[in-house]
């Protein structure tokens, strides 16, 4: 493991889950625009609904809260990944989302949002 992501994983452990100078998740979720839209982009790629506001049925809803739940613990273990890009602000596309879910599913041998 690189130095770096040593120090981001020494991070989130003794301070939480943190971007910036938002603290948690959902904190992090609703206040930085580009984490939010890369997590959004995740979803996408997995054809699931974005938000609970893109769902319009109870399986929509359902579906979007068990991404939502999938998701975040995938981008809080995978800082390491992402927070590079978050740092430069790279732009955000469905091929970087894959890449990510891709980068993973080769470190876990799992889906980000798994199977049904």
């Amino acid at each position: 493991m690189s130095e770096e992501a040593e120090t981001l994983k020494q991070i989130v452990k003794s301070r939480g889950f943190y971007l910036g100078p938002y603290n948690g998740i959902s904190e992090v979720f609703d206040n930085d625009p580009w984490f939010r839209c890369f997590y959004m982009e995740i979803a996408a790629l997995y054809g699931l609904p974005v938000s609970q506001k893109h769902a319009y049925t109870k399986q929509e809803r359902i579906l979007s809260a068990f991404a939502s739940i999938n998701i975040s613990i995938a981008l809080e273990q995978n800082i390491k990944v992402w927070h590079p890009w978050w740092k430069e602000k790279r732009e955000i596309t469905p091929e970087l989302a894959e890449e990510f879910c891709r980068m993973y599913y080769e470190d876990t041998g799992e889906q980000v949002v798994p199977l049904m």
